[in-house]
């Protein structure tokens, strides 16, 4: 496990040293990341629905459920980017727009390490190496 989590923060600091050299600027990145983020937990939160396993917090995301995948999907893709979009107009004048997407990037990295927690306890023990 440390050997994975070793390459793992490797091949993380690569990544930020291969954006830092195309001189994308943090914020930018982190909105980015924010998106691609929002993303997975939509794509995690209806698979783990369809097992039965969890029922969707956002009230209105879960109404929108009721309608169906592509409703849920696009609506939440549009929030987000509609956010996001705010966050990259503000984050140059607002030191809070600039907390706010701090924020929300280390609140999507829990959620998505929740997922990914989730994922690891579903798998079947047999199938995984010793």
């Amino acid at each position: 496990m440390k050997k994975i989590w070793s390459e793992f923060k490797e091949s993380l600091s690569q990544g930020f040293n291969y954006l830092n050299s195309i001189k994308i600027e943090k914020h930018t990145l982190l909105i980015l990341l924010i998106f691609v983020l929002s993303l997975l937990d939509a794509v995690f939160t209806l698979v783990w629905i369809d097992a039965g396993l969890a029922v969707e917090a956002n009230p209105i995301l879960s109404r929108l459920l009721e309608y169906g995948k592509f409703s849920f999907i696009s609506t939440k893709i549009l929030m987000t980017g509609i956010g996001c979009a705010f966050l990259f107009w503000a984050k140059s004048k607002s030191k809070a727009a600039r907390f706010a997407i701090w924020t929300i990037f280390i609140i999507y990295c829990v959620v998505t390490g929740y997922h990914l927690v989730g994922v690891l306890h579903s798998m079947d023990q047999d199938h995984l190496p010793n």
